[in-house]
C-alpha cells in the first residue's frame, strides 16, 4: 500500500485504538495543514478517556522532517497516560528500498528510535533491529549530521534544583561539543557556537518550565534535536554532494514554510550550520505574553515575534519582582544577530522567521492554513546558527585604540608586585568549576576570607555563566560581601559572553530589596578577555552605561580604578598563580634554585632554571597563556595580528590556540612571536633569524639575569626572597647542553659514552682508546666522501676489505675475534680448525665465549658484498663440517629502503632442520649494524623459523643508542661508531647538490663550466667497494692544545662535581689527524647533544682544510638540528677557511655543502662581502649557481656575477651585457675598480686583483663573442684579440701558481709583464671597440655635436635623389633638377642647442648612449623619412622661434631623472597622408628599435599649432 501526501487516510480509530497513518513525506508544510486535527482528537476528553492504545505508522515514510516528529513525540508524551506497551510504533522496513533505509537509518542515529521506546514500543521488527540498522550500508541525506540525539524530556523534573537544570545544560553541551569537533568549522568561532547552544537551550528550556504550560505543574515536555548540516561554500565535499545538498535544500522549500528561504540563503552561502530544534505542546508564545487573547490583533504571533525580536519587550503581564531589560529570547536574537544567524518559530498556524537582526515588512511571516481551523499546538522554535569570518564589535563595548598602546610598558615590568595586590579583593574561579551555587558560595566565601576585604573587587568568572545567575545570583551576593561605595569589576570575560553580562547587568528592574542591596556596589566594570570594555554605574535602582566614567578609565593610568592597574594586578595574579603552581609541583623539578653553567665558554652562569618543557604539562599555565595571549591581542585591537612560536618550546602552546583566535581572511599588519623564557638572547636571535615581517616579540617570561629593558613578558618573575623561601637551594653541578634550552648534571658530559661495563672494561672489543687508533690510521682507518652501500649513502668510509684482508693476512685482533665467534658458535673442536693462531689467545676468552655460544646451532648473514667476504676468508679457516651451517639470507628485492625485507625462502627449510634440536638458538652475522633494522626483521624471521633465540655478530655497532650498552648477553661487536649515515640514495645531498650544478652547467662560463665537471669527479657517488682514493679525503696531521680526550666517564664528587676518564688516565683517546677530530666532535655531537664543540676547535690552529671537513660534515649530518646563529656561524667560519686562491677537493666539498643550505642561509652569508670577496673560484661559483637556482639576477659589482654565461635577464639583455663590458673597461672609481684598471694601478692585494683579472678577461671575451663581427674594423681583428685575451689570462693564473708554490721570481717577472702590456695591448683595442658601440655625451660634446652632420654628409646630392625618387618626394628632384649642390635645410633647433651648453658646462660623471651600426641606420632612415613629406619650410617646431625655417629640425633632450637621452626629428607631412599607413609604418620601426634590447624606445607624434602637419619623430636611448 502506497499513500502520497495529498491522499491518505490520516488515522482511523476503531475499538478504542487510534492508528495514525505517517505519509510518504512527512515534512513541515503536511503536519501543519492536516494533523492539527489528530492533536484535536487526542485532546477530546471523551476520546482521551476511552483511548486504550495507539499505533505510530511510519512504515511507509520515505522522508520525515525533525519538527513535525519532534512534535508528535511530544504531544504523545505530554498529553496520554497510557502503558507504555499501548504506545506501539512502526518504522519502514530495513529491507525495503533505499528511501526506507535512509529513513531507518535516520531514525536510528539521530536518537528517534531510542525516543520511540522510552515513550512505547516498536512492534513491527525484530529484537536486533539496531544491529540490524548499523550494519546497514546506506548514507543519510544530510550526511553526517550527528551532533545531539533527539531527547524527549521533563523540565519539571531537571528543574526540582538549580543544580539539577544546570547538570542537564551541561549533559547536553558535552554531547554536542564532542561530536561538533570533527565538523568542519573554524576552531576560533568553535567556542562561540557552543555558547550561542548553551544559551538558546538555556533559554528555550527555561520558558517551557516557566510559561509553556501554565495549568501543568506535574509534568512539562519538551523535545530537542541539534544537526549539522553543510554549506555549498565548504571546500571538503565534492560536487555531486553539493549539487544533492542544494537539491534538497530546494525541496525543503517547497514543502514548508516559505520563510526558510533564510535558511536556504545560508546553507548557500555558509560552511556549514548547526540547526537547533526545540518544541513543546503548550499554550504558545502569543498567548504567554498576553497577547494571543487581547482584542484587535489579527496577528498575535507576529506581534509577539516583533516585540521579541525587534523592540526588546518582556512578557507585558510579568509579575516579576526582579527581570533583566533584555528578556531570555531577545538575549538569543542578539547572539543570533552577530552571526546573522536564521530563526525560526512557528506558534498556531503562524510561522515567523528571518535573518537576524533583518525583521523587515512581511518576510519574516507566513501562515499555513489547516485543516477545520485545527492547528498543531505549541511553540517550535528552530535555529540555524553559522559563522562568519569577521563578526561585528558590539555596541556599548569599547575596544582599545592606538592611544592605548601605552599599556604594553606593563608587559615590560620584571618582577611580581604583591603589595599592588593589596589594594584588591580578587575572586578567580577560572581555572576551577563549580557544578553549583552551592560550592561557589563556600568557593567565594573562602576566597573573601583569606583577602582583606577592599573597596575594589575583581572577579574572574568561569566559563559558561548564565545570565540569571550573573544578574540574581552572583551580583546580590558580590554586594552582600562588599563595603559601601565598592566597584566591581568583573574581568576576562570570555569574549563570545560579552551580551550575556550585559543583558545581565544594564537597566535592571529590581525589587526594593535587591536594590538596597546592590547599591553597596557603585561601578561595575565588565572587561572581556581581549580587553573590550563596558561601564556601570548605579543610579535610581540600577546600572546604566556611562561613556564618560569608561573613557576616564581607559585613559587615566594612576587611579586605582583605572585599565593600566587592573591589567597590571591581572598580569600579577596571573604570574603568582603559576609560580604557585611551579611550587606545588616541586619533585618534577619544573624549576631549580641553583646556579646553572649556561656557557661554558664565557663562564656565564644564572642562578635559576625554569624547565619550559615540564611548565607547559602544568593545565594552570596552559590556560593563563590562552588568556594573556587575548589581551594583548586586544591592546592591539585596531590591528590585524598574527600569532606565532619563537622557538621550539613555544611551539605546541601556540599552536593550540593559534587557530582559536586567529582570522584567516585577511591580511596581516605584523606578528607577534612567542617565546619561552628571554636569558641571554640567544634564543630570540635564533627565532627572529628567518623573520622577513614586521614583527614583535613577547617572552613568557624573562629571567633575572638578563638585563634587558625592553622587553615584552607576558608573566613576571617571582622577587629572589620568595624562590629561596619556597624553593631550596641546590648544589647540583647543572650546566647548559651545548647551544640547547635544556640542563643537565655535568652539561653534555651527563650522557655517559656507552662503551664500558661498570667494572671499566670495555663492552667492544676495542675500547674507545684502540678504537680511534685505527680511525687514524692513515692505510686502514676512516676516510670522507660521498660513498654508496646498496640503497644507502655515507660521508665516513672504512674500506672493510682492505681491513679484512689486513687482518687475516697477519692474524691479527679482528681476524681473531670473527674466527674465534664463528668457531664457538658453530660448536667447533680443533678438528674443525685449520690455524690455531687464529683463536683467541686468553683461556678466559676462549671459556667465555663457549658458555656465550652453548646453545647455537647455525650462523644466518644476509649475502651482501661485506658480509659475503668476511665469509669466504673464514671459511678458509674452518672446516666445511662447521661452515655448512653457516647460512646466507639472500634478498628478494634489492632496494628495501621503502618496504620489508623479503628473503628468498630456498634456505628457510635448512634452517628449520637446524632448530629442530635442542639448541635451538641462532647468530645472526652482519658487517654492520646501523639503524637495527635488518637484525630487528630477522630476529623475527628467525622467530618464525623455531629460534627460541637469536644473538648478533657485527663488525661495527652505528645504532647510536644513548644511555646504556646493548645486552651483552646477545650482541658481540668489534667497534662501535656513533655518527649517522648520509641518507638514502635518493635523498644524499652531495648527489643533489651535483644534479642541480649540473643542470646549470650552460649558464656559466667555460671556466666554471668546467669545474662543476671537476667537482662531479672529485665529490661523485663511488661505491664503498671500490679501492679508488681519488675522490676521498685523506687525513691530515694536527696539533690540538690537548690532544688526549676523555671519552666515556663517570662523576667524582669531591668538594667539586667533576668527571674522570673510566679506567684510569691511559684510556683516554689521542686525536692527531683530522679524522679523529672530526669523529671525535661528530660523536660527542651525536650522542650528548653538545652542538657547539666544533666551534671550540675551530678556534684553535689548525689548517683550513680541516676547518672544511669539521664545518661540512657538520652541516651536512646535523644541519636541520642546528639552531639558526651556530649555523651562521660555522657559515661564517666556512667562508673564511676557503680565503685561498687554489681550488681544490676540500674548497669544492664546502662549495657543495654551501650549496646544500636554505635561500635565507645563502642570502644571510651573501652579504658578508669581507669573506665572500676573499673566497676562491668554488665558493664563488656556488654564490652564482644559487643565483641561478633563484632565479635572480645579480649585482654586476659582485666577484661570482663574472661566472655567469648568460645571465637570466629581462628584454634589456643586450644593453646589460654592453653595460657590464663598459664596466670592465671604463669604472675607475676606487669602490668599484674594474679589474683591468686595478691591475695597472696596483689596486688591492696582488692575489685578489690576479683573480679577478682572470675573471675579467673570460667575461670579456664572453661579451665580444655575442657582439656583431662589424665592430672589428680590419680583417682577422677579432681573432688576434681574442689571441692576447687568451695571453694575459695564461700569464695571470702562471702569476696565481707560482705565488700559491711561493715562487717569488716567478711572480715578480708575470707582474712586470703584464703591467707593462695591458695598456697598449689590451686596454686601448677594447676602447676602440667600445667607441663603435657608444658615443659619449658630454665633457666634450663634439662627437655628438657632429653627428648628425656626419651622417647627412655622407651622401652625395645624386644618393638624395635616388633617395627622394624612392620615397617618391617629387618636389625634392624639381627643386634640386639643375642644381650640382644640396640646398634643403636640415638644422639643429635651438633646444638642441641648449642641451649641448648644459652637457658642456657642467660638471656630470661622463655619459654614454648606446650607438652602435644598427642604431645609426635607423637614424639615417629618420631623416630620410623627411622625403615622404611636402618637402616645405617649417618653423623650429621644438622652440619659439618661428623666423628660421627648414625642411627638417632636430633636437637633443637630456632626461637627467630617468638617465634618457632623446633624439627628436621634426618634418612636415602631406596632408592627404593617410594617418594609417603613417601608423603602420612607424609601428614597424618601433618594433625594430625594441628588437635590439638595448632598452631603446621610439614614439611618433604630431605638432600642434602649425599650419602645415608637421611629424615628430622621438628616439629615447639610456644613458650609461
Amino acid at each position: 500500500m502506497t499513500m502520497g501526501n495529498d491522499n491518505f487516510n490520516l488515522y482511523s480509530y476503531t475499538n478504542n485504538e487510534l492508528i495514525i497513518s505517517f505519509p510518504e513525506l512527512f515534512r513541515n508544510k503536511v503536519w501543519a495543514e492536516r494533523f492539527g486535527a489528530i492533536y484535536s482528537f487526542i485532546e477530546n476528553e471523551s476520546q482521551k478517556s476511552s483511548l486504550s492504545k495507539i499505533v505510530l505508522d511510519f512504515q511507509y515514510c520515505k522522508w520525515i522532517d525533525p519538527v513535525p516528529l519532534l512534535s508528535i513525540l511530544v504531544f504523545i508524551s505530554q498529553k496520554l497516560n497510557l502503558p507504555k506497551n499501548n504506545i506501539a510504533f512502526r518504522i519502514p522496513n530495513i529491507d525495503g528500498d533505499v528511501d526506507s533505509k535512509i529513513v531507518c537509518k535516520f531514525l536510528y542515529e539521530e536518537g528517534f528510535i531510542d525516543a520511540f521506546e522510552s515513550i512505547g514500543i516498536i512492534d513491527n521488527c525484530s529484537p536486533n533491529i539496531r544491529e540490524v540498522i548499523t550494519h546497514t550500508i546506506v548514507k543519510l541525506n544530510y550526511f553526517d549530521c550527528h551532533l545531539l540525539t533527539a531527547k524527549i524530556f521533563d523540565t519539571v523534573k531537571i528543574h526540582e534544583s538549580t543544580d539539577d537544570y544546570y547538570n542537564k545544560i551541561i549533559t547536553l553541551i558535552s554531547e554536542i561539543e564532542v561530536n561538533l569537533r570533527s565538523k568542519r568549522i573554524p576552531l576560533n568561532k568553535f567556542y562561540d557556537i557552543i555558547y550561542r547552544i548553551r544559551i538558546f537551550l538555556s533559554e528555550t528550556i527555561n520558558n517551557v518550565y516557566n510559561h509553556a504550560y501554565p495549568d501543568n505543574i506535574d509534568r512539562k515536555n519538551i523535545g530537542i534535536y541539534i544537526r549539522y548540516r553543510y554549506g555549498q561554500q565548504n571546500t571538503s565535499i565534492e560536487k555531486n554532494e553539493k549539487n544533492k545538498l542544494k537539491e534538497l535544500s530546494s525541496k525543503e522549500l517547497a514543502n514548508s514554510t516559505r520563510l526558510l528561504v533564510g535558511l536556504k540563503e545560508i546553507i548557500e552561502l555558509r560552511e556549514g550550520c548547526i540547526e537547533v530544534f526545540v518544541v513543546d505542546v503548550g499554550i504558545g508564545i502569543a498567548k504567554s505574553l498576553g497577547i494571543r487573547d487581547s482584542t484587535g490583533t489579527n496577528f498575535p504571533a507576529r506581534e509577539a515575534f516583533v516585540d521579541l525580536f525587534n523592540t526588546e519587550q518582556r512578557k507585558k503581564i510579568s509579575t516579576e519582582k526582579n527581570r533583566t531589560k533584555i528578556s531570555g529570547l531577545a538575549l538569543i536574537g542578539k547572539l543570533l544577530a552577530q552571526e546573522r544567524d536564521f530563526i525560526l518559530n512557528k506558534d498556531y498556524e503562524e510561522w515567523l522567521g528571518s535573518i537576524l537582526p533583518d525583521i523587515k515588512s512581511n518576510s519574516y511571516y507566513d501562515a499555513i492554513s489547516s485543516e477545520e481551523n485545527k492547528h498543531t499546538p505549541g511553540c517550535i522554535w528552530q535555529a540555524t546558527l553559522s559563522w562568519q569570518l569577521n563578526a561585528e564589535e558590539l555596541e556599548n563595548w569599547e575596544t582599545l585604540s592606538n592611544k592605548s598602546l601605552n599599556l604594553l610598558k606593563l608587559y615590560k615590568n620584571k618582577q611580581v608586585s604583591i603589595p599592588l595586590l593589596g589594594q584588591y579583593t580578587i575572586i578567580d574561579e577560572r581555572l576551577v568549576h563549580h557544578p553549583n551555587w552551592k560550592e561557589r558560595k563556600l568557593f567565594f566565601e573562602k576566597t573573601v576570607k583569606s583577602q582583606r576585604l577592599n573597596k575594589y573587587t575583581i572577579y574572574l568568572p568561569q566559563f559558561g555563566v548564565t545570565k540569571y545567575l550573573i544578574g540574581f545570583v552572583i551580583l546580590p551576593y558580590l554586594a552582600e560581601l562588599s563595603l559601601e561605595d565598592s566597584c566591581l569589576v568583573i574581568a576576562d570575560i570570555p569574549d563570545e559572553e560579552r551580551l550575556t553580562y550585559f543583558a545581565a547587568l544594564n537597566e535592571v528592574v529590581y525589587s526594593p530589596e535587591y536594590k538596597k542591596i546592590l547599591s553597596k556596589i557603585q561601578k561595575i566594570v565588565l572587561i572581556s578577555r581581549s580587553l573590550s570594555i563596558c561601564f556601570l554605574t548605579y543610579h535610581n535602582g540600577s546600572y546604566s552605561i556611562n561613556k564618560n566614567a569608561l573613557n576616564e578609565f581607559i585613559f587615566d593610568s594612576l587611579a586605582v580604578l583605572s585599565l593600566h592597574k587592573i591589567l597590571e594586578v591581572l598580569i600579577t595574579n596571573d604570574s603568582i598563580i603559576v609560580w604557585k603552581d611551579v611550587l606545588n609541583k616541586k619533585k618534577t623539578k619544573t624549576f631549580l634554585n641553583s646556579k646553572i653553567i649556561w656557557n661554558d665558554d664565557s663562564n656565564e652562569i644564572i642562578d635559576t632554571y625554569l624547565d619550559f618543557n615540564q611548565l607547559c604539562e602544568l593545565n594552570t599555565f596552559v590556560e593563563l597563556f590562552d588568556i594573556n595571549i587575548r589581551r594583548v591581542l586586544g591592546v592591539y585591537s585596531f590591528k590585524n595580528i598574527q600569532i606565532k612560536n619563537l622557538d621550539i618550546l613555544t611551539s605546541n602552546i601556540v599552536k593550540r590556540i593559534q587557530k582559536k583566535i586567529i582570522r584567516t581572511n585577511s591580511d596581516f599588519d605584523f606578528i607577534i612571536f612567542i617565546g619561552s623564557i628571554f636569558v641571554k638572547g640567544y634564543t630570540q636571535e635564533d627565532g627572529a633569524y628567518n623573520i622577513k615581517e614586521d614583527y614583535i616579540v613577547f617572552h613568557c617570561f624573562q629571567h633575572p639575569s638578563s638585563s634587558e629593558e625592553s622587553l615584552f613578558k607576558l608573566f613576571y618573575w617571582p622577587k629572589k626572597e620568595w624562590i629561596d623561601t619556597n624553593f631550596k637551594i641546590a648544589t647540583s653541578n647543572y650546566q647548559r647542553i651545548g647551544r640547547t634550552h635544556a640542563i643537565a648534571q655535568g652539561g653534555w658530559m651527563y650522557y655517559k659514552i656507552p662503551r664500558y661495563y661498570d667494572n671499566g672494561k670495555s663492552f667492544y672489543q676495542r675500547n674507545p682508546k684502540l678504537t680511534y687508533l685505527d680511525w687514524q690510521d692513515s692505510k686502514i682507518g676512516l676516510r670522507i666522501g660521498n660513498f654508496k652501500y646498496g640503497s644507502f649513502s655515507d660521508l665516513l668510509k672504512l674500506d672493510l676489505k682492505t681491513i679484512i684482508n689486513s687482518a687475516f693476512y697477519y692474524k691479527d685482533d679482528l681476524a681473531r675475534f670473527l674466527v674465534s665467534h664463528f668457531y664457538y658458535a658453530l660448536g667447533g673442536d680443533e678438528i674443525n680448525l685449520k690455524d690455531k693462531d687464529y683463536l683467541v689467545d686468553i683461556e678466559e676468552s676462549r671459556k667465555e665465549l663457549s658458555r656465550y655460544y652453548q646453545s647455537t646451532s647455525i650462523i644466518v648473514y644476509p649475502n651482501h658484498f661485506y658480509t659475503k667476504f668476511v665469509i669466504e676468508k673464514i671459511s678458509e679457516i674452518l672446516s666445511e663440517e662447521l661452515t655448512s651451517k653457516i647460512i646466507p639470507l639472500n634478498y628478494v628485492r634489492h632496494d628495501h629502503t621503502k618496504t620489508n625485507l623479503l628473503f628468498s625462502p630456498l634456505n628457510f627449510d635448512i634452517i628449520k632442520e637446524y632448530l629442530k634440536v635442542a639448541n635451538r638458538s641462532v647468530l645472526f652475522f652482519d658487517d654492520a649494524i646501523v639503524s637495527g633494522r635488518s637484525r630487528k626483521e630477522v630476529k623475527h624471521l628467525l622467530k618464525h623459523l623455531g629460534a627460541n633465540e637469536t644473538k648478533t655478530l657485527a663488525i661495527i655497532d652505528r645504532q647510536r643508542l644513548p644511555y646504556a650498552i646493548p645486552n651483552p648477553e646477545t650482541q658481540r661487536y668489534y667497534w662501535r661508531l656513533d655518527i649517522p649515515r648520509l641518507g638514502t640514495n635518493d635523498t644524499n645531498p652531495i648527489n643533489n647538490v651535483l644534479k642541480k650544478a649540473k643542470d646549470l652547467q650552460t649558464h656559466l662560463i667555460e671556466e666554471a663550466y668546467q669545474r662543476i665537471d671537476i667537482w662531479n669527479v672529485l665529490w661523485g657517488e663511488c661505491d664503498t667497494t671500490d679501492e679508488n682514493t681519488s675522490h676521498v679525503l685523506s687525513p691530515i696531521s694536527i696539533n690540538l692544545e690537548k690532544p688526549k680526550k676523555k671519552f666515556g666517564v663517570f662523576e667524582v664528587k669531591d668538594r667539586e662535581t667533576h668527571y674522570e676518564q673510566i679506567g684510569g688516565e691511559e684510556n683516554r683517546i689521542n686525536l692527531y689527524t683530522s679524522i679523529g677530530l672530526l669523529t671525535y666532535c661528530l660523536e660527542i655531537h651525536c650522542i650528548t647533544g653538545r652542538d657547539d664543540l666544533v666551534i671550540k676547535y675551530l678556534k684553535q690552529d689548525i689548517p683550513d682544510s680541516v676547518r672544511i671537513e669539521l664545518i661540512c660534515s657538520h652541516l651536512l649530518l646535523y644541519g636541520n638540528e642546528l639552531r639558526p646563529t651556530l649555523k651562521i656561524e660555522l657559515l661564517t667560519h666556512l667562508l673564511k677557511a676557503t680565503n685561498y686562491y687554489k681550488s681544490d677537493i676540500h674548497t669544492a666539498f664546502a662549495a657543495i655543502v654551501l650549496l646544500n643550505q636554505s635561500d635565507n642561509d645563502i642570502m644571510h652569508l651573501s652579504k658578508q662581502t669581507e669573506f665572500v670577496n676573499n673566497c676562491n673560484l668554488d665558493i664563488h661559483l656556488a654564490f652564482a649557481i644559487h643565483s641561478l637556482l633563484r632565479n635572480k639576477t645579480m649585482d654586476n659589482s659582485s666577484k661570482f656575477s663574472n661566472l655567469l654565461q648568460k645571465p637570466l635577464m629581462d628584454n634589456r639583455q643586450r644593453l646589460l651585457n654592453w653595460i657590464d663590458f663598459h664596466e670592465q673597461i671604463f669604472e675607475k672609481r676606487k669602490a668599484h675598480i674594474t679589474p683591468i684598471h686595478a691591475v695597472i694601478n696596483q689596486r688591492k692585494s696582488l692575489e685578489n686583483r690576479f683573480i679577478d683579472f682572470g675573471r675579467s678577461l673570460v667575461q670579456i671575451k664572453a661579451h665580444l663573442n655575442e657582439f656583431p663581427l662589424n665592430i672589428f674594423n680590419e680583417l682577422n681583428a677579432k681573432e688576434k684579440l681574442f689571441d692576447k685575451i687568451d695571453s694575459f689570462k695564461v700569464k695571470s693564473d702562471s702569476l696565481l701558481n707560482s705565488k700559491s708554490d711561493d715562487n717569488l721570481a716567478v711572480v715578480d717577472s708575470v707582474q712586470k709583464d703584464i703591467e707593462s702590456s695591458i695598456e697598449l695591448e689590451l686596454l686601448n683595442p677594447l676602447i676602440n671597440i667600445h667607441n663603435t658601440l657608444f658615443i659619449k655625451i658630454n665633457d666634450s660634446v663634439e662627437p655628438l655635436k657632429n653627428f648628425i652632420k656626419d651622417l647627412i654628409s655622407a651622401y652625395t646630392i645624386d644618393d638624395w635623389r635616388s633617395i627622394a625618387e624612392e620615397k617618391k618626394c617629387k618636389a625634392f628632384n624639381d627643386f634640386h633638377l639643375d642644381k650640382n649642390e644640396l640646398e634643403h635645410q636640415i638644422l639643429i633647433s635651438s633646444r638642441g642647442i641648449d642641451t649641448l651648453k648644459y652637457l658642456q658646462n657642467n660638471e656630470l660623471l661622463p655619459m654614454w648612449i648606446p650607438m652602435d651600426l644598427n642604431l645609426k641606420d635607423n637614424i639615417k632612415n629618420f631623416i630620410f623619412n623627411y622625403l615622404h613629406g611636402s618637402f616645405e619650410l617649417i618653423p623650429d617646431p621644438f622652440s619659439d622661434n618661428k623666423v628660421t625655417k627648414a625642411h627638417l629640425w632636430y633636437a637633443f633632450i637630456f632626461d637627467e631623472n630617468s638617465r634618457i637621452f632623446r633624439i627628436q626629428f621634426g618634418n612636415p607631412i602631406r596632408s592627404e597622408t593617410d594617418s594609417t599607413d603613417i601608423s603602420f609604418r612607424t609601428e614597424k620601426m618601433r618594433s625594430r628599435i625594441k628588437s635590439y634590447q638595448l632598452g631603446c624606445d621610439l614614439s611618433f607624434y604630431y605638432s600642434e599649432g602649425s599650419a602645415i602637419k608637421v611629424l615628430i619623430t622621438d628616439l629615447s636611448l639610456p644613458i650609461i
